[in-house]
């Protein structure tokens, strides 16, 4: 029992993954067996710093490739290491048509290109961040010195399931991936609920800008079970990705992406009109809402979905009405106040 004199039963209420990953390390890197654990716990904020530098890294560079492009930063280090380059440049003649000999010119050095630039200036950007310093400091061991990490690890993830030129197969792989990398960001830390719906929030965003395909369903739906599956199996969370009022959108947009897959699979079997096609939607899409509305209302009564978390609560209300007082004793679940005027400035006090 912790936090004296209110007590909290630790094995039920932590995220586990920060005590996990270091007896992990400690355990199974050759490297680390002579170390003490207390050692490794505060070396770990360094070590994970430098990831999460890398992966945002690795994020800006995906974000910066043009369009259906086949390079991999990551296969050019893997190619690094094993000696090897890319295959050579083409050159089309004249006319358009593209030239049936292969014309060797200098290697196309992914380093060089204006996509690894830009990730390797977001990655020194990353690196000096002072919210970012505050938590990769030798030392200073917290839930969120490996959490910057998982989230990054997901957020990259799932932008690789997305690349154009993946193929279902590499979907599917990028998908598990991005299932399993939140996993790990749920038993982290408590803010996995961002990354879920922002997630969430693109995917929807995806299908209203008409990029819903095969490789977007597959992606997402392989996404939200993976991990929904796996963050149920800490105890911490158990059963709240679908009693959660602020998990159950990501679960509504899961929901939607399968009456669209519906959809999209009659479409194709029957090569319906772009017309006829949104008038499928429309009439499946009212029905598959009647029945939500039928379900929920059932449900509701009986309890199963439970209010707003206490942190999301103390975001609008005062936070001495919580009604948790460990949220109530922590000043950064406490809204911050705007009083007095002096020299046409606010002064803001938390």
């Amino acid at each position: 029992m912790v936090w004296y004199p209110l007590g909290r039963p630790v094995g039920t209420t932590i995220y586990p993954g920060m005590q996990f990953t270091a007896v992990w390390l400690k355990q199974y890197l050759p490297a680390l067996k002579d170390w003490s654990l207390n050692d490794v716990c505060c070396y770990i904020p360094a070590w994970f710093g430098v990831v999460a530098s890398a992966l945002v890294g690795l994020m800006a560079y995906e974000a910066s490739l043009p369009v259906n492009t086949q390079h991999s930063l990551l296969v050019w280090v893997g190619d690094a290491f094993q000696g090897k380059y890319r295959p050579v440049n083409t050159v089309q003649p004249e006319g358009g048509a593209r030239s049936t000999t292969t014309v060797t010119t200098a290697p196309d050095y992914p380093w060089l290109s204006p996509a690894a630039k830009v990730g390797m200036f977001s990655m020194a950007m990353m690196s000096i961040v002072p919210a970012h310093l505050t938590r990769s400091m030798g030392g200073g061991y917290d839930n969120e010195s490996i959490a910057v990490s998982a989230m990054s690890a997901t957020f990259y993830c799932w932008m690789r399931s997305l690349r154009a030129t993946n193929g279902i197969p590499m979907t599917v792989m990028w998908g598990i991936l991005t299932g399993l990398a939140y996993f790990y960001m749920v038993a982290a830390w408590g803010g996995y609920i961002f990354v879920l719906n922002l997630i969430g929030v693109h995917a929807v965003m995806l299908v209203g800008l008409g990029r819903f395909s095969d490789r977007v369903y597959v992606a997402y739906s392989l996404f939200y079970l993976v991990g929904t599956y796996c963050a149920m199996s800490v105890p911490v969370v158990g059963w709240a990705p679908l009693k959660s009022l602020e998990q159950l959108g990501p679960c509504g947009v899961f929901l939607g992406y399968q009456v669209l897959q519906v959809c999209e699979v009659i479409r194709k079997k029957n090569n319906l009109s772009r017309k006829e096609s949104w008038k499928l939607r429309i009439k499946i899409g009212i029905a598959s809402f009647l029945i939500g509305v039928f379900l929920i209302m059932a449900v509701v009564p009986k309890g199963y979905f439970g209010p707003l978390s206490s942190r999301v609560r103390g975001l609008f209300v005062q936070h001495t009405r919580t009604g948790n007082p460990l949220v109530d004793s922590v000043a950064e679940h406490q809204p911050g106040k705007y009083f007095g005027r002096k020299n046409d400035f606010f002064v803001l006090v938390g």
